[in-house]
């Protein structure tokens, strides 16, 4: 292993932001959408008594995938074992599809408008998780410091230590 190499390993470098802009800027994005929710008087009133339990099971939905990517995050960021990277990558492509499906079908459930127009209604923000999960899941597959720091090896050494 080059020195090179070996400089390439522990969260650093885009690892490091990976897990930055997973577990505290999705979470603040979730939760400032959350507010905007919370404050609009137009919608509110036209679902009507509906809407208690409308914005109830949709802030339901955020908190939980705000939980989700928080975890992940600590996962990745506190625990370097191959098993942390595939929940990583299985996760990432759950918490883009669950949070749109579930929203957009607890809304439809409420209102007279199909699940699929209110996703192609929403625009890019029914496009941005994807492509957020696309560029992250290829650096999982791809990054050296990656492979380094969630190695089979590095995760059995780790295992020996504590035998």
């Amino acid at each position: 292993m080059t020195d090179h190499e070996r400089s390439l390993h522990g969260v650093g470098g885009w690892l490091a932001f990976f897990i930055l802009t997973l577990g505290l800027f999705t979470p603040l994005r979730i939760f400032f959408n959350i507010a905007v929710l919370l404050g609009d008087d137009e919608t509110a009133a036209a679902y009507g008594p509906d809407w208690p339990l409308l914005v109830s099971l949709l802030v339901a939905i955020d908190l939980l995938t705000s939980v989700g990517v928080i975890w992940m995050a600590w996962r990745l960021y506190s625990d370097h074992v191959p098993q942390s990277l595939r929940i990583a990558k299985i996760g990432l492509w759950v918490l883009a599809f669950a949070p749109l499906l579930l929203a957009n079908t607890v809304v439809s459930f409420f209102s007279d408008v199909s699940v699929a127009d209110l996703i192609a209604s929403s625009g890019i923000e029914s496009i941005r998780p994807f492509v957020y999960a696309l560029i992250w899941t290829l650096y999982l597959f791809i990054s050296r410091r990656v492979e380094n720091t969630y190695s089979q090896s590095d995760a059995m050494a780790e295992s020996v230590v504590f035998e």
